[in-house]
């Protein structure tokens, strides 16, 4: 703050006081005489003026005093004679007065022929204020918590470390409308100023609002997903960002990253982002397949008639998906031929159903997500995939990190899910257990992290889980007698003939003594009656008698796909749909 003294002043005389503003180069001159009150500001009003709180002398004529600039307050500060000393006293000013004056407090300026008082100053010769850093919040450090730290390190760096105060209050506390700021989980932030000594204050008032409001949009970018969203550490936030911006400007995405990280959540973050989200969002896995005509006729379709069994046309994926997200899961395993048509109709949006006449084109627009535990790149050198299909779906490429590099996301998960019994699992956990979790490498990611919480006991106290209990979870050894987990696969051999005499008892059932022999009956047959039976069987359901339709909320029906050699985990999910309405019902 500047206040320099020129010459000296009688006990009696006038103090002459140089206001000066931004905008002007010569300010106001006012000459401060003793019994007089002067009160200076934008639109002055004694009205509003409560002088008993200020110390100003009772018996003072107050003199308003206009100063017409922006940044000015309507009653801005005090200015009075006391014993040969200017009192200058700000009146909770909006931006300060350059006096280093308290704020609603005063000062006294000893012996001065003249002061220069800066009213409101901004940063005019100010240069550009850094970019705060992004907040980085997790599991045990909370969003507020967060976006404080990172404001107060930042002020620090300025050198106003000692001169500015910020708290996280709650919603019912009375602060200053100027200084306050709403963060998105509730909790509000309340930065200002100790004393007014700051020139630059406002500007970096400025910074902070768009710091804080950059934050808030982070941070609601990761709410609305649902229990299943996990997304505590740095480097998943990180991948979990890029989707969303990709989702925002409409851009296709690929996800790289080892299987049960979290790639499908993704995809499905990315359709819930963008500006389609109201249209279909169409998941198909393409590990491999024994078929590739079997796999082009799910993404494209295929006319009735076209191959055997086929009593009615077939919508693919592109159909269904017009006009919203396509998620091509494991595109590292499409074939050759595959890749072709996807090309072309990625170039052109034109697409044929298999038996389609050549001239017949069927158009759909689709925004595209690609997914695979691939190293694609590696896959296109060594001539595995198409380099031109590479280079056309490449636009963003996101890399999502296995779960041994996100310790914030394993507590996070922990926190959130629960036991049986209804204690969080981050409870349950005795002295040296979370230690014991965190080390773990996790080689199935979430899927080995959900069939951890599956194999501890369902009914234990807070606390009461021990070390070795922890370890035989994790190892895979459950330490009580739990029913066999869903997603371990079936390992008995299929019995053919007892499968397919149950869908044939089944499906004659449903047939009217007259009802005639169709070539469409042999394919409800299949679809409606022995499908169901041999994907239950896959998901270790069949015949077992507690298993429910709940169970379906903790398969990996990609999985079951995959070992099926299907082209759609969401085809597995409908059969063993079918399963529990066909054969389990009450």
């Amino acid at each position: 703050m500047r206040l320099p003294c020129r010459g000296f002043l009688g006990t009696l005389g006038a103090v002459r006081v140089r206001i000066t503003l931004p905008q002007s180069e010569t300010g106001t001159v006012l000459s401060v005489e003793p019994g007089i009150t002067y009160l200076i500001g934008r639109k002055p009003d004694p009205l509003r003026l409560s002088l008993e709180k200020t110390g100003a002398p009772r018996g003072n004529q107050v003199k308003p005093v206009a100063i017409e600039a922006a940044g000015v307050s309507r009653n801005h500060v005090l200015l009075w004679l006391d014993a040969g000393s200017v009192v200058v006293h700000d009146l909770g000013s909006r931006n300060g007065s350059r006096l280093r004056v308290p704020r609603d407090g005063g000062a006294r300026v000893e012996g001065a022929a003249e002061i220069v008082l800066d009213l409101a100053p901004v940063a005019g010769a100010q240069a550009p204020f850094e970019k705060i850093p992004d907040a980085e919040w997790s599991a045990g450090v909370p969003f507020a918590v967060a976006v404080k730290h990172s404001i107060e390190a930042w002020l620090q760096k300025q050198g106003m470390e000692k001169a500015v105060r910020i708290e996280s209050v709650s919603d019912g506390a009375r602060m200053t409308d100027e200084r306050t700021l709403r963060l998105a989980d509730g909790k509000t932030l309340l930065a200002g100023c100790d004393a007014t000594e700051w020139a630059h204050w406002t500007a970096a008032w400025d910074v902070i609002r768009t710091f804080v409001h950059d934050q808030n949009a982070r941070f609601a970018q990761e709410q609305g997903h649902g229990e299943v969203f996990v997304c505590a550490s740095p480097a998943f936030r990180r991948a979990h960002e890029a989707v969303c911006r990709a989702a925002e400007r409409g851009l296709p995405l690929v996800l790289l990253g080892p299987t049960g990280s979290g790639k499908d959540v993704l995809a499905r973050c990315y359709h819930n982002h963008s500006a389609w989200r109201d249209k279909q969002f169409i998941a198909l896995f393409c590990g491999p397949t024994p078929d590739e005509q079997q796999l082009s006729v799910e993404i494209f379709g295929a006319r009735k008639g076209s191959y055997t069994s086929l009593a009615e046309d077939r919508v693919g994926a592109v159909e269904s998906a017009d006009g919203g997200t396509l998620f091509i899961d494991e595109i590292g395993d499409v074939p050759p031929g595959v890749q072709l048509m996807l090309l072309r109709f990625l170039d052109s949006g034109e697409y044929r159903r298999l038996g389609d006449r050549w001239e017949a084109g069927r158009h759909a627009g689709v925004h595209l997500v690609c997914a695979t535990l691939k190293d694609l790149p590696a896959e296109v050198r060594r001539g595995a995939f198409r380099e031109d299909l590479w280079n056309r779906i490449n636009v963003v490429v996101v890399r999502v990190p296995p779960l041994k590099d996100r310790k914030d996301d394993v507590i996070e998960f922990l926190r959130q899910r629960r036991l049986d019994n209804g204690v969080a699992l981050v409870e349950a956990l005795g002295p040296g257990c979370l230690e014991i979790v965190l080390a773990h490498d996790w080689p199935g990611n979430f899927r080995d992290l959900n069939k951890f919480r599956l194999r501890l006991p369902q009914d234990a106290a807070a606390g009461t889980v021990s070390r070795s209990v922890c370890r035989e979870a994790l190892a895979g050894a459950s330490p009580v007698e739990p029913r066999p987990a869903p997603m371990t696969g079936h390992s008995a051999a299929i019995d053919w003939q007892t499968i397919t005499e149950r869908a044939s008892q089944a499906f004659v059932g449903t047939l009217a003594d007259a009802a005639p022999v169709a070539w469409k009956s042999l394919a409800d047959y299949s679809e409606k009656y022995l499908k169901p039976l041999v994907v239950a069987h896959a998901c270790g359901v069949l015949d077992d008698e507690a298993s429910t339709p709940e169970v379906m909320n903790s398969l990996n029906f990609s999985d079951v796909a995959r070992r099926l050699g299907m082209a759609d985990g969401q085809r597995a999910k409908k059969y063993l749909q079918d399963y529990f309405a066909i054969y389990r019902r009450p």
